[in-house]
């Protein structure tokens, strides 16, 4: 017999065993990565994640933020999953992202670690795509 679940019990039974954020890479590779331990020093860090000088954050859909190269546009190759992910999210407005992008949670005014949903709603919307 089969049981569906949906994503908030599948994000409950992972419990904190989701990583804080993910790097999708200009050229689709999902990184999972850990958030600094001092959030004051969270613009530096993600400047040095997607090596760039100036970012920009946008809220793709509550609990998932997009932290990207501000200056990428025309500058870096597009990020294919970034627009499709945002094309496809019953949340999101459609974005077009050049270079990388980080994906975490925010609580408030502070950067936070993504929730196991939110984790579950990027991952397997990348699934498919890592096998094309």
């Amino acid at each position: 017999m089969t049981t569906t679940k949906t994503l908030a019990q599948l994000g409950a039974e992972m419990g904190s065993g989701q990583p804080d954020a993910v790097l999708i890479t200009e050229d689709s590779h999902m990184v999972e990565l850990n958030l600094p331990a001092d959030p004051e020093h969270f613009a530096e860090y993600a400047a040095a994640v997607l090596r760039c000088d100036l970012i920009e954050h946008v809220k793709l859909a509550p609990g998932l933020h997009l932290w990207m190269d501000e200056e990428g546009l025309g500058e870096r190759p597009r990020n294919r999953f970034i627009a499709w992910f945002t094309q496809n999210h019953p949340d999101c407005t459609e974005l077009i992202v050049h270079g990388p992008a980080l994906i975490t949670g925010h609580h408030g005014d502070r950067v936070a670690p993504l929730e196991a949903v939110d984790y579950l709603q990027v991952a397997l919307a990348y699934g498919p795509l890592s096998t094309a």
